[in-house]
């Protein structure tokens, strides 16, 4: 998406999501001084066994470049992440898996937040390029705990990212995450992004 639809996007989640949307408690994308490269949105209805609705959810991954940042001929670039469900009356929410995955070797992997492990939001996510020097938001946690997902989670070449939300909730629950990754400056990006929704009857 240009710039502008990425806009609209976010307007467009901020009805059903409200402060479980992509920029929490914010409500409003933070002055954080990246360069935006491109974003790209899903949405999801989950279905039961007996076909009957489960769950709506929603995701955005937005793809950041950090000017200035250079090391030996590769680029540095930062990906946010957020998904958000909304659970059927009959149903609850019992997990948010959003993740991204380097495909190349070239690529690396580095820092990611949420980096540990939080059961009492709300949970702070940070848009820093070394240790704390950039602007936090917090993203509400109505139940469960949040993670870093270790099977899907890897620093270094062709590396991954992953954090997930588990609990077991009735009504919205949003994810916020990000992650810092490189790769030759004179390449463009490849990236495999996923998000998993669980749900049961309550």
């Amino acid at each position: 998406m240009s710039r502008s639809d990425f806009a609209v996007a976010v307007d467009n989640t901020r009805e059903t999501y409200g402060e479980n949307g992509i920029w929490g408690l914010a409500a409003s994308e933070p002055d954080h001084g990246l360069e935006y490269v491109g974003a790209w949105q899903d949405s999801a209805t989950g279905h039961r066994t007996d076909d009957e609705p489960a769950f709506t959810s929603d995701h955005l991954l937005v793809l950041y470049r950090i000017p200035g940042l250079q090391l030996d001929g590769e680029q540095f670039y930062r990906a946010w992440l957020w998904s958000g469900a909304v659970p059927e009356p009959s149903s609850q929410l019992e997990a948010i898996r959003p993740s991204v995955h380097l495909v190349r070797d070239s690529d690396d992997m580095r820092r990611y937040d949420p980096a540990k492990t939080t059961s009492e939001g709300p949970v702070p996510v940070s848009f820093a390029t070394r240790a704390r020097d950039g602007p936090t938001i917090e993203f509400p946690l109505h139940a469960g705990k949040v993670e870093y997902a270790a099977k899907k989670t890897e620093i270094g070449d062709a590396g991954g990212y992953g954090a997930t939300w588990t609990g077991a909730y009735d009504s919205v629950q949003g994810v916020n995450a990000t992650c810092v990754m490189k790769w030759p400056a004179d390449r463009a990006y490849d990236i495999r992004w996923n998000a998993e929704i669980e749900a049961t009857p309550e």
